[in-house]
């Protein structure tokens, strides 16, 4: 099998902890999130996950992330909690990965909705008082379609699809990301006309914040007030791209890879299914069985 470039460094302020919290679980291992601040003007914040950190590892050497996660979860040394200035400062290591969940649809309420997302997956973490904000990636993947982010602008920013391998699971992930440069808007586009293109890309994330104006027109005397509504959203910039490589897969790999995911996929749903089916079971109200409810 071949060895896929997946390699992330994040390093900034600690900000806050994500939404997993970081905590001690009942084996005396620790797991969690953080929110790292990764551009020198504070504005743009990526969560890395952490599974589960043991105090030594199978060797008996120290692990240093657990340390790390155990000090910052002691301390609290957050943005969030004790300010800037006596916030602490991180180095992580990371792999790009993604995060798939069902649920239930908005429109179809018998149905489940796939979702697959991108997130950071830790595995080592230091803390450095002298860390950098920063935040940037290198992965071997498919470009799978480019397509403009405004069909009005053909050859301005561009959504690109990608999918990469993830050698656990032993199957492809599926994630979109941006290209804005236009050298690089040029090259995929040139690239994807005819075929997938395999190659390394880097990257890079970036915080947006925009501000949603809204007034009404149903008024029965004088004017709405304008008010202004900020949405921040998060975009996965490609900064570059290495020329086409070779495909690493055989014909039979790609179709052992791809029942891979669909049983990963099967199993994630029947999860979503059980723990839609306790909540409602939950929330309902007992009542008494006769013919009329059959």
């Amino acid at each position: 099998m071949a060895i896929f470039t997946n390699e992330c460094s994040i390093s900034g302020l600690v900000y806050d902890f994500g939404k997993f919290g970081v905590k001690e679980r009942p084996d005396g291992s620790i797991s969690g999130s953080l929110m790292i601040l990764t551009d020198p003007k504070n504005e743009t914040v990526v969560e890395v996950n952490f599974i589960p950190q043991k105090p030594v590892y199978k060797s008996g050497k120290e692990n240093t992330t657990y340390e790390a996660l155990k000090q910052l979860m002691e301390t609290k040394a957050t943005v969030a909690n004790v300010g800037e200035k006596k916030a602490a400062k991180v180095r992580c290591t990371c792999r790009v990965s993604t995060n798939i969940y069902f649920m239930a649809s908005r429109s179809k309420h018998d149905e489940m909705e796939q979702h697959e997302t991108l997130q950071y997956s830790g595995s080592f973490l230091h803390i450095d008082e002298n860390a950098q904000p920063y935040m940037g990636f290198n992965m071997d993947c498919v470009i799978a379609s480019v397509v403009p982010c405004n069909q009005d602008e053909p050859n301005g920013e561009q959504r690109v699809r990608i999918k990469f391998y993830d050698d656990y699971y032993h199957m492809f992930r599926f994630a979109n990301m941006k290209v804005v440069d236009p050298a690089g808007i040029a090259v995929f586009q040139r690239e994807v006309e005819d075929q997938p293109y395999y190659a390394t890309i880097s990257g890079t994330v970036v915080n947006h914040v925009v501000e949603k104006r809204e007034d009404s027109s149903a008024m029965e005397f004088g004017a709405a007030a304008v008010t202004a509504t900020p949405r921040a959203y998060k975009d996965t910039i490609i900064t570059g791209v290495t020329p086409r490589k070779e495909y690493p897969f055989s014909e039979d790999e790609d179709k052992e890879s791809a029942n891979n995911r669909k049983e990963f996929l099967a199993n994630r749903l029947k999860a979503a299914q059980e723990r839609a089916n306790k909540t409602s079971s939950a929330a309902a109200p007992k009542k008494k069985l006769s013919v009329t409810d059959f």
